[in-house]
């Protein structure tokens, strides 16, 4: 089941997140850290009606925003479509429930949301060292658009998109 999070929600969500940060940077990959995400973040998105959580057995597995924030390093892509798209924003998923489809049912849920608000794209951006989104990305029918470098990392971020 996949819903709105509560601020209920926020001390499961960024156990989630500390717990996906640390496999991330075991795995090489420093997209995220100490400096982001950060909880305020989650509650910021919570506040905004923008972060959605996807529950087994009533427990949070993972937890993903969707709303139409770009940040503004997305002006220099070359987009397939200009408009209004939906954004998706943090994504992470309990390693102790990856490899379940999570991530699959939470980017699924975000074409859904979409397609409800009469948006039929989709934007997104993982770290160029985070091979695992990428794959996943991918697979969910994102297309590569171009590369893009945020100053709080070293590494570059890869850009993608859908179309519905």
């Amino acid at each position: 089941m996949i819903r709105k999070a509560i601020k209920e929600d926020i001390e499961r969500i960024m156990i989630i997140v500390n717990a996906a940060v640390l496999k991330m940077n075991q795995q090489g990959n420093d997209q995220w850290g100490e400096d982001y995400p950060k909880e305020e973040d989650y509650l910021k998105d919570i506040e905004e009606d923008n972060l959605y959580v996807y529950c087994e057995d009533e427990e949070i597995q993972g937890v993903v925003c969707v709303n139409e924030d770009e940040a503004e390093e997305y002006g220099d892509i070359p987009w397939r479509r200009q408009g209004r798209a939906l954004i998706i924003h943090r994504i992470a998923v309990n390693p102790e429930s990856q490899g379940r489809g999570i991530a699959y049912k939470l980017l699924s849920f975000a074409d859904d949301l979409a397609m409800d608000k009469g948006i039929n794209y989709i934007k997104t951006d993982t770290y160029s060292l985070n091979k695992i989104a990428q794959n996943i990305f991918t697979r969910s029918g994102y297309i590569f658009r171009g590369i893009i470098h945020f100053q709080r990392r070293p590494e570059d971020f890869y850009r993608y998109d859908k179309e519905l």
